[in-house]
């Protein structure tokens, strides 16, 4: 079983580099890399620094999730067991890159900010070729 978890996860993170085959898509080698990406295309560079990769979220039954560890700096993580699929990480890195910017803004998780958020990504761009 743990060389199935292994495998999985070595898939998972071959795999978003794939997602760069298709012409639509942005040229990312990894996950960190694609952080910096998005941020530099869709929010011009105002995101945070977050340490993002793969691996366990503190919160039950989600694909990914963003939180912050004990120095206030962000963590974000996709399950590899959800995010094998090259669109869908990059559309749950996209989901999160939204938590980021909106971070305390309003007490709902995907209240109409977060939902402004994800609204001008897709009017942008940035979900071409992914849904």
């Amino acid at each position: 079983m743990n060389h199935m978890k292994a495998l999985v996860l070595v898939l998972a993170t071959a795999c978003i580099s794939c997602a760069a085959l298709s012409i639509q898509k942005p040229i990312c080698k990894g996950l960190p890399d694609c952080y910096q990406l998005y941020n530099k295309l869709y929010y011009d560079g105002a995101l945070p620094v977050a340490d993002v990769a793969y691996g366990p979220c503190p919160i039950a039954n989600v694909m990914a999730c963003t939180f912050k560890d004990h120095d206030g700096n962000f963590i974000i993580r996709l399950l590899p067991k959800y995010n094998v699929a090259p669109d869908t990480a990059h559309f749950n890195l996209l989901h999160e890159t939204c938590h980021v910017a909106h971070w305390n803004e309003e007490l709902e998780d995907h209240g109409p900010v977060f939902q402004k958020c994800m609204h001008r990504l897709a009017d942008i761009g940035a979900f071409e070729s992914i849904w």
